[in-house]
């Protein structure tokens, strides 16, 4: 006898929560809050729960300035790829040729880490 099963199709989401206090600050402030909280937990591999703390306006300040400095990073030639031999630990001694590393040396900015600007195009929303 044969069996039928059903394949399991499962979609990942996420959600805010907005725990409302005495805040002087708007509607509009407390709801941009929340968002920043969910960007973090997003960053983080969801499943998670982070709650808003100030530091957070800065971070996506910050972002939003490397966001946009990098849409220009290669009409102004800013990035530069540097070749570099891969080696064993142990003895020094070159284990599979070469890997390709770039780097971006931004005129606002100065050297920006890879993991600053390769990891956005990956987090979703």
């Amino acid at each position: 006898m044969r069996s039928i099963t059903t394949p399991s199709i499962s979609a990942p989401a996420s959600a805010r929560r907005l725990v409302h206090t005495r805040w002087q600050d708007g509607r509009e402030t407390r709801h941009t809050s929340a968002d920043l909280a969910l960007y973090r937990a997003k960053e983080e591999g969801g499943g998670t729960h982070c709650g808003y703390e100030p530091s957070l306006h800065a971070h996506a300040e910050e972002r939003r300035k490397l966001e946009f400095s990098l849409r220009q990073a290669l009409e102004n030639n800013e990035f530069v790829l540097n070749y570099q031999p891969v080696v064993d630990a142990n003895d020094e001694q070159i284990v599979s040729g070469f890997e390709a590393a770039l780097r971006w040396n931004s005129e606002e900015h100065g050297m920006v880490s890879p993991v600053k600007f390769i990891r956005w195009p990956k987090i979703p929303g």
